[in-house]
This record gives C-alpha cells, structure tokens and sequence, in this order.
C-alpha cells in the first residue's frame, strides 16, 4: 500500500525522536534484567537448581504437562554458572559465546536463556521461522511470548509485513503497540478486513499511544473499509490536537486539501484567522480552519477560546448566510469542554465543561471526550448529562482495563442507572412540594 507523502509539524518529529529514545532505552533495560536475573539466580545457589532437578528433571519424577523438555531430563550442572557467564556474554553482546553456551546449556534449566539473548540481541536479522520454532521448542513460556511479540514489533518498524504476517498467530498477551504491529502486517498484507480489528484503539484516540499505533491509524486513512465519515470525525480531532501531517493526508481523501502554508499561518497568528474569517465566503475549508485555530487558542488559554467562540456565534446568528454550519459550532464546544477538564488541577471543576458537552452533543464522542463528559456530569449531579455521557462510550467487555471497568459497570447497567436518575428526580420534585405545602 503506498503510504501518503506528508510534511510533519514539529511535535511530529519530536514524537519520533521520543520512539527511537524508547527502543534503545528498551534494549538497554533488557541487557540490564538479564544481568540482574543472573545474579538473582546466583544468589539462590546451586540447591534451587538441585530442588528443580528433584521435581522435574528425573525420568520417573512428575513431567510437565506440554514441557519443551520431551526426552531428556535436566543435566546436572548446565545451570547457575553457565546461566551467569551467558548473561554476561549477552550483556556484551557476545553472539559467539551466546553460540556456544546454547550448545554447553542444552537439555538444561536454563536453556532457552542464550538463545533467547543472542536471537533478540539483534532481532530483524531473525527470520520468522526461526522464531517460530523457538516458540515451538518453548511454549507457554514468557520468553518465547516475549520474543515474538517484540520480533513482531522490529519487523513492523522496518517495514517487513511479510514477516509479521508469519508469527500473528504465535502472538498471545499482545499490548498496544504488539496489537498496532500485527495490524500494520494485515493491513499491508491486503487483509483490511483483520486490520480494522484495532480500529477502536488508534483511529479517534488524541492520547499518546506507541509510534506503530499512530503509524496504523495514518496508514487506515486509505484502508477501503474507512468511509469519508470516519475520515471527518478523526480529522476533526487531529484538528483538535493540531496533528499537521494527519490533517493534511485525511482532508486531501475528503477533497478538501488543506495546506501547510495555512496550518503555519493559523499557528503562528490565530486571531488573525479569525478577523479574516468574517470576510470570506462559507466554504467547508474554511469550517476545518476555523477547528484548527479554536484548537490552537484553546492550547493557550480556554477562556480566551470560550470569548472567540462566544463572540462568533453571535454574530454568525445576525447573518442570512451562517458562515459557521452546526457540525463547526459543535466541535468547537467540544473544543472547550476537553480543554476546561484538562485544567480542572489548576482551575478547579466548574460546570461550564458541562455545558460545553451538551451543547457538542450530537457530535459523535471518542471515549476519552465521553469519559471527561460522564466525570463533569458527576462532580454537579448533572444525572440526564451523565446518562449522554456514558451512551456514547463503546465499551466492549473483552477489553476491560482498570481504566474502564468502572464505566463498563455503568453502561451493562444503564435501565438501572436511569432508574436512579428518575427516582433522584422524583425526590426532588417531592421535596419541593413539601416546601410549598409548608
């Protein structure tokens, strides 16, 4: 699939610049915990293995239920000082040595330990057959669930979908950026309909998610499974967070092309935007500007954006011809209810982010704008908002997370949180008479 040609902002490239730091980062905590097993191991001395050999290494002793070790028992010392030295070859980077105590190891405790260290000591030189029959040799192991997960990852970065493609199945406990990678080797594969799987994770999400997440969701923008509808409503959240090579890849497939001449004007002078804009004819072009400049006004000072928005709108309403249609005013709001939560440390929580919500309401909501909504709505007891708010997350029950679970509560028990909401009204209405009657 050819991947849109795009200029990328600033935050773009410093988002790079951030991945790379963690890949290296990541390989230098894995040669660290390698050294740091082998001393833990040291510390337990030679009895733990001596213990081990007891339960499972005798040929009439208890076998484990799909162990990799099939015909032969553990050997009596290919354990703690081989584990040790090979930990340091790996630290090292040593593959000769990781080589050899593959061969000295082999039947042992710690067997798959070398050839786990020399296979991912440089991983996209590995071939997914390879891979493939470490997990076979060692399966339902963390080290062969961990090597082609990450091998996965490499492959995915490069480039090398074929590959990913070949160990997908292999890949169990994936986190999101395993998920992102198995998806870009379905998606490049022609297989769209596999890659839509992770649609709901990438596609409308503006927190930071992994460099393959963000990679997926650019390269979903000319999957045929994607409508002009979906395109419009990640736009305008990429418009939200000011995602210059996004806007420009998803405006050009909705016809509307945006430049990066006029994003780098708005960033540089929004009010300057927002003058001219009074004096320009509607045009659907200028609908997506407009998002862009509340969005970067809102980054600076929502108040100041609250003012923009308040004073646009009443003009607009003087106008035969609105220059600002209603999709515009809604977002716009959603706008300012995302950026008033994202200050409730400093500002404290006020109901105007409420308001802010209702007034986007038939905006379609990605689940951190219904999340932040349903939290608004709780803190002022606002029942009939917190009942919108939770309609509009998509929770579903296979991806429960600590961070969901509670709405998910929510949402299987809606008839009942309504329920609720009614009676809490009817006590009110009830005490309010009793006042009167008083």
């Amino acid at each position: 699939m050819t991947k849109p040609q795009v200029a990328h902002s600033i935050k773009d490239r410093e988002s790079i610049k951030q991945n790379e730091d963690v890949k290296r980062m990541k390989a230098r905590t894995l040669r660290v915990s390698a050294l740091s097993l082998a001393t833990a191991v040291s510390a337990l001395g030679l009895s733990q293995v001596a213990c081990a050999e007891l339960t499972w290494g005798e040929e009439d002793s208890y076998q484990q239920e799909g162990s990799y070790q099939q015909n032969s028992g553990y050997q009596s010392d290919n354990g703690v000082s081989s584990f040790t030295a090979a930990a340091i070859a790996a630290e090292r980077g040593d593959v000769s040595a990781l080589y050899n105590y593959e061969q000295a190891m082999s039947g042992g405790l710690f067997a798959m330990y070398p050839t786990y260290w020399r296979m991912n000591l440089d991983l996209n030189s590995q071939s997914s057959a390879a891979v493939s029959q470490f997990v076979r040799q060692y399966p339902n192991t963390v080290m062969a669930e961990k090597l082609v997960a990450d091998f996965a990852e490499t492959k995915a970065g490069s480039n090398d979908y074929a590959s990913v493609r070949q160990v997908a199945n292999l890949i169990t406990n994936a986190d999101a950026s395993e998920r992102c990678a198995v998806a870009l080797g379905f998606n490049n594969g022609g297989d769209t309909m596999r890659a839509m799987a992770a649609k709901s994770e990438v596609w409308l999400t503006t927190k930071k998610q992994p460099a393959l997440c963000d990679q997926l969701a650019m390269e979903m923008n000319n999957n045929a499974l994607i409508s002009n509808q979906d395109r419009a409503a990640r736009l305008k959240r990429m418009l939200r967070k000011g995602k210059t090579g996004d806007i420009m890849a998803l405006s050009s497939r909705l016809g509307t092309p945006i430049a990066y001449s006029a994003l780098s004007e708005i960033q540089l002078n929004p009010s300057a935007f927002f003058s001219r804009f009074s004096r320009e004819p509607a045009s659907q072009n200028n609908q997506y500007l407009y998002l862009y400049a509340m969005g970067r006004v809102a980054d600076k000072s929502y108040r100041e954006a609250a003012l923009q928005l308040d004073f646009d709108v009443k003009q607009d309403n003087q106008r035969s011809v609105k220059l600002l249609n209603a999709e515009t005013r809604r977002y716009a709001y959603r706008i300012l209810g995302v950026q008033r939560m994202n200050h409730n440390t400093d500002d404290g929580f006020n109901a105007e982010a409420v308001d802010w919500f209702r007034n986007s309401l038939d905006e379609d909501f990605n689940f951190e704008e219904a999340e932040d909504y349903a939290m608004a709505a709780i803190r002022f007891s606002r029942w009939d908002d917190v009942v919108e708010a939770i309609s509009k997350m998509e929770l579903k029950p296979k991806k429960v997370t600590s961070g969901n679970i509670g709405w998910l509560a929510l949402t299987s028990n809606q008839a009942m949180l309504t329920s609720v909401i009614l009676l809490k009204k009817c006590i009110k209405t009830w005490q309010k008479i009793m006042t009167i009657m008083a």
